[in-house]
């Protein structure tokens, strides 16, 4: 099942942009500017509550990229690793499946 978030990375590169740039936004004004707005006097010092606010979307978008970047290297690392493992939550014991001779990118390729 897909996740919100770990489909973007299946959209195009404009798509996926516009996406983290809604995710800064959105938190730069519902966050970001209350935060700032508290410590500074919107009314006297409007550039640091804007430069305050867009910092924090800054840092959500930021860390919402490395949270899809995180888990996709984490899938790719299962696929191509040559043993898998499988904790099993009710038992103690770990199992360990080995992969035949044929590989995965083998079997995606149909050669295998």
């Amino acid at each position: 099942m897909e996740t919100w978030l770990f489909s973007w990375a299946t959209d195009d590169v404009q798509s996926y942009g516009v996406k983290l740039a809604l995710v800064g936004l959105a938190f730069a004004v519902l966050v970001g500017w209350p935060v700032t707005a508290m410590s500074f006097s919107p009314e006297k010092e409007l550039m640091k509550c804007s430069m305050g606010a867009l910092c924090g979307g800054i840092l959500a978008s930021t860390m919402a990229a490395l949270r899809l970047y995180l888990g996709w290297a984490y899938v790719g690392n299962r696929l191509f690793s040559a043993t898998v493992e499988c904790k099993l939550s009710s038992i103690l014991a770990t199992l360990m499946l080995y992969l035949t001779s044929c590989s995965f990118l083998e079997y995606v390729q149909g050669s295998c």
